[in-house]
């Protein structure tokens, strides 16, 4: 993706307008039909030595089909499948499933020659053409699949799979079809079967998955013989088109890839002679100059001045800004940070950018702007699979204001991906409160569902525990109870909510008069231990715990061991079978933080 865009910023970048399908390798950019390529290094993925480069070759359609199961799941084991189309993709699919345990497999192909290929990989799933399959459901109308996924891209071989589509199925749109393809399916049948229907489109953040998927399914599966895969050297390219002309026996992903540089990139594709010439165009040097700084920013961002990718940008110092209990963790040497030399405070802010460089196309002088302080190197596994919350070189080890110089100045560098723009109707000093609320999204994305009329309580009344009471307020949750014991704090808060505020002492003895006296969700604001521990004992079966506030390092919750007793049971987390969540910072939710900052408005998020 680009980086800065909705959608790249959300954790989307194969909705990216500018990246995306609309920016690929080998479709829109230079790609491997050449003795060499050059790529972003954030786009490349060592492999394992269990991995051939025969087999690897397979990555990135199984990049997508893993972004596939991730979008169609669960998917229990004995649910009737049906996969429609036996090329390559489908082959792929058969593969997956049968790995993963699936028995009751239906492949529907109308290619008899692709049809005797499937068999090979000996899955014991039935093969079937689509006209067997009308057949079987026409003499029984319960002839049905729970899900269905059509790998043709074929608008009449959808059409029927819907027709087959059991109730409450799932049917998953995974073959490209023609732009201008279109498919007649009632509205009153969707309605009727509460039909769920899924496209996926390419892989974000699936590429480390496909390769541990590739390892799992080894020569077993990856057989180009059983998957009906004929493979060519670089310089027989012509024979390879040729051959797709000339025989049933297709390579569809070859022919995929044809089709798109022949019908819409025309004059555009180059040949691999074309490809193997040295370019010396302006275009070429401007692209890896791109890489260089892209590399070098991501890398060495305290280290230099204004360049192409970094805006200056004049913050906004209000009372709230970045005054959290982290900053006095760090202060108190509570809370790593850096060590290395003297560095400038302030991790939640906003600011009016002053300068701008001169590759920034998406920002200009005069924006009001919210600032993500975290971010990844966008090269680790982490980052790869779209976690750069667990970033080794980047997440809390790289955070603006924390181990960078952050907004506590007059000005400050940031790069263009870390900047978001504050929506018009959001001043800017509820815009302070979009890195909070922005970790806030993330623990309410781990917990969720939460059911209204469910039992919550909120542990610790400062300004994390009042922005999750705001926003549970917001949501239409009534049953909530804040549990304070600095009474100053608890009148803080003066949203006129309902929600009871109690002590400590007060849910202590409550409990103990009504063993009954518990809770479905618990979220923990403080991060302390004694307090967490509370919370873990109120909560009822089949409940969550929320660990959101930040506690000290080198403290710890004791668990029950034996017979000596301490603060959590192992055993009380089974039998209460409860889930436990921690939440580290806020990958990909500054979008919704903005967006629920515009929700909440003055009715919440008003400093008096």
């Amino acid at each position: 993706g680009c980086d800065v865009c909705h959608f790249c910023h959300s954790g989307n970048p194969h909705y990216c307008k500018a990246g995306s399908i609309d920016n690929t390798i080998g479709i829109f950019k230079d790609g491997g039909w050449a003795e060499y390529v050059l790529v972003p290094d954030v786009q490349v993925h060592k492999l394992p030595n269990e991995i051939t480069l025969e087999q690897a070759a397979l990555t990135e359609p199984v990049s997508c089909i893993s972004h596939g199961w991730d979008r169609i799941s669960p998917i229990t084991v004995g649910q009737k499948i049906l996969i429609i189309g036996a090329g390559i993709i489908g082959n792929l699919w058969v593969a997956v499933l049968h790995l993963q345990g699936h028995k009751r497999v239906t492949v529907s192909e109308p290619n008899s020659v692709r049809r005797q290929l499937v068999q090979k990989l000996d899955t014991g799933f039935d093969i079937i053409s689509p006209e067997i399959l009308n057949e079987r459901h026409c003499k029984d109308p319960d002839y049905l699949f729970d899900l269905i996924i059509d790998c043709s891209g074929f608008a009449p071989a959808i059409e029927q799979g819907f027709s087959l589509l059991n109730l409450g199925g799932k049917l998953c749109i995974f073959g490209v079809a023609a732009p201008t393809a279109k498919i007649c399916i009632p509205p009153y049948e969707i309605y009727k079967k509460e039909a769920i229907i899924i496209g996926v489109n390419i892989n974000p953040f699936s590429f480390p998955k496909s390769l541990g998927l590739l390892e799992s399914l080894g020569d077993k599966y990856l057989n180009f013989n059983k998957l009906g895969v004929k493979t060519f050297a670089l310089k027989d390219y012509k024979e390879a088109i040729e051959n797709l002309h000339k025989v049933n026996l297709e390579v569809e992903k070859i022919n995929c890839l044809y089709n798109l540089r022949k019908d819409k990139l025309g004059s555009y594709c180059r040949t691999p002679e074309q490809g193997r010439k040295k370019s010396t165009d302006a275009r070429d040097e401007r692209y890896l100059m791109q890489v260089a700084l892209r590399n070098r920013l991501n890398r060495r961002l305290n280290e230099g001045g204004l360049n192409s990718r970094r805006p200056a940008i004049a913050p906004l110092l209000t009372k709230e800004h970045g005054v959290t209990r982290l900053r006095f963790a760090r202060e108190h040497g509570e809370f790593p940070c850096n060590t290395n030399r003297p560095f400038t405070l302030g991790h939640e802010f906003c600011g009016t950018i002053v300068d701008i460089g001169a590759e920034v196309k998406s920002f200009s002088k005069g924006d009001q702007v919210a600032i993500n302080p975290s971010n990844g190197c966008n090269t680790c596994y982490f980052c790869h699979i779209g976690s750069y919350n667990y970033c080794k070189n980047g997440g809390l080890n790289s955070t603006i204001g924390i181990i960078r110089d952050g907004g506590w100045a007059n000005y400050v560098l940031v790069p263009d991906e870390q900047v978001h723009k504050i929506p018009e109707s959001v001043t800017m000093e509820q815009a302070v409160l979009s890195e909070p609320i922005s970790c806030l999204v993330r623990g309410w994305d781990l917990i969720t569902p939460i059911a209204i009329g469910q039992k919550i309580l909120i542990i610790g009344a400062g300004i994390i525990g009042n922005l999750f009471a705001a926003l549970l307020h917001l949501q239409g949750h009534k049953k909530v109870a804040i549990s304070e014991p600095n009474v100053k704090r608890s009148k803080l808060l003066h949203i006129n909510t309902g929600y009871e505020c109690v002590t400590p002492d007060e849910l202590k003895e409550r409990q103990q008069k009504d063993s009954n006296y518990l809770f479905d969700v618990v979220m923990d604001c403080s991060g302390h231990p004694a307090a967490i521990e509370q919370g873990f004992s109120l909560l009822n079966c089949g409940g969550k715990l929320c660990l959101f506030g930040l506690p000290n390092p080198n403290h710890k919750i004791k668990l029950q061991f034996n017979l000596v007793f301490f603060s959590i049971s192992p055993f009380d987390i089974i039998v209460k079978e409860a889930r436990i969540f921690g939440v580290n910072i806020n990958p990909f939710t500054f979008p919704k933080a903005l967006r629920l900052i515009e929700a909440m408005g003055d009715r919440y998020e008003n400093s008096k």
